[in-house]
C-alpha cells in the first residue's frame, strides 16, 4: 500500500509556479520557502520523535539534492514539531514533495 499523497498548501503551490516562470536568477530571489511537516514514524506517535528529526531532515534534503542535482539554500529544522522550513529551487521544492515522509507542506510566506 502506498503513502497518502502530501496536503500541499495552495499558495505554495502558486508561489512554485510563479518562481519557475521568472527562472534561475544569480541572487536567488527565484527561491521558494517551505514548512514540510513530516509523516510520524510509527501510527501511535503524533509526529516524528524529537531525537530522529534532524537525521530524517538530513536524509530528505540529501536524497532530493542527489536527484535534483542541487542542495537547499537553507533549512531549519523544528524538532518538537515534527517540521522544517527550508528554502530551495522550485525544482527542489517540488522534488522534495514527492517524498513519501512529507505529509504536508505550507508556504512559509504568504503572498
Amino acid at each position: 500500500m502506498s503513502e497518502p499523497k502530501a496536503k500541499i498548501d495552495p499558495e505554495l503551490v502558486r508561489q512554485l509556479d510563479a518562481a519557475q516562470a521568472a527562472g534561475q536568477k544569480a541572487d536567488g530571489s527565484d527561491h521558494v520557502q517551505a514548512v514540510v511537516y513530516l509523516r510520524p514514524t510509527s501510527p501511535d506517535q503524533p509526529a516524528v520523535p524529537p531525537d530522529r528529526m534532524q537525521g530524517m531532515v538530513d536524509d530528505l534534503l540529501g536524497r532530493v539534492a542527489k536527484e535534483v542535482g542541487e542542495s537547499s539554500r537553507q533549512h531549519n529544522t523544528f524538532r518538537n514539531l515534527g517540521s522544517f522550513a527550508v528554502a530551495a529551487a522550485p525544482e527542489f521544492i517540488r522534488e522534495l514533495l514527492r517524498q513519501p515522509e512529507v505529509a504536508a507542506a505550507v508556504a512559509n510566506r504568504k503572498g
